[in-house]
């Protein structure tokens, strides 16, 4: 229960951080995880678009809040970002179920985990 408050703590100090100066109804901001190598492809510029599963009701003008996550740790890495939804792409060959939602970053923000303070601290 206390690695879920510790997340539950990190989702909302980064969610504030992130959107510090992003204009948007906060009921159509949307949490998600991010793999690592996308996440980085994401931020860097070079990916342009998330796929994803339709089960939001995504809409365009919508904010993604994407954190990393490391599947293989099971843990949070602490960079997050904040992406708009420009475009949605839904069928045209599509699996049925799927989404790809082209985005422009806003902002970005690294946030060290609990955890990981707790060792700068002890080291």
């Amino acid at each position: 229960m206390a690695d879920a408050t510790r997340t539950d703590d990190l989702f909302a100090r980064a969610r504030s951080a992130v959107m510090v100066g992003v204009e948007c109804d906060a009921a159509r901001i949307h949490e998600l995880k991010a793999d690592p190598t996308p996440f980085s492809d994401l931020v860097s510029g070079r990916k342009r678009a998330e796929v994803r599963r339709d089960d939001r009701g995504y809409q365009v003008g919508d904010k993604l809040f994407l954190c990393e996550f490391d599947r293989e740790a099971q843990a949070y890495s602490g960079r997050q970002c904040c992406a708009r939804v420009t475009h949605i792409q839904r069928d045209y060959g599509l699996p049925d179920g799927l989404v790809v939602l082209s985005v422009d970053v806003l902002s970005t923000l690294n946030v060290v985990p609990a955890a990981q303070e707790g060792e700068r601290a002890d080291g």
